[in-house]
């Protein structure tokens, strides 16, 4: 009976243990992940700046079709806006000045293909209006 007793204590403390091992693997697992996760995300925010620097340096005389445009990924970690409130003030201004129709129309206006104007104007503001419903979520 106590050498029973004491197998069973010695079984549940083998069970307890794997059980630990086993969570401890997991957040292991979950660690690395969003490690994996926030570089791929800070890549992509570095992707879609550098594709934002050479849209923004288009040659004046430069027509500008829809496919030209580099469309943001609408996700508030890649627009910045799940950082602390600070850095989500920062992106969500430099977003909200970059996507603004009226900002985007006065920058580009005068360069949009005229079969595709009407069509990038409205995608900007279904962006600019995204935009800004991320940063009320996120606020």
């Amino acid at each position: 009976s106590k050498q029973e007793q004491a197998e069973r204590e010695a079984v549940q403390r083998e069970h307890e243990a794997r059980k630990a091992a086993e969570a401890a693997e997991e957040e292991a697992r979950e660690r690395e992940e969003a490690s994996r996760e926030a570089a791929a995300q800070q890549h992509d925010a570095k992707e879609s700046e550098a594709a934002w620097d050479g849209f923004n340096r288009l040659p004046d005389d430069a027509v500008i079709k829809m496919a030209d445009v580099p469309w943001p990924t609408l996700d508030a970690a890649a627009l910045g806006l799940d950082g602390s409130a600070s850095a989500r003030k920062a992106a969500f201004r430099a977003a909200s000045l970059r996507w603004h129709p009226d900002k985007f129309l006065q920058s580009f206006g005068s360069r949009l293909a005229a079969d595709e104007r009407e069509a990038i104007l409205q995608r900007v503001t279904e962006v600019s209006q995204a935009i800004n419903s991320l940063h009320q979520a996120t606020s």
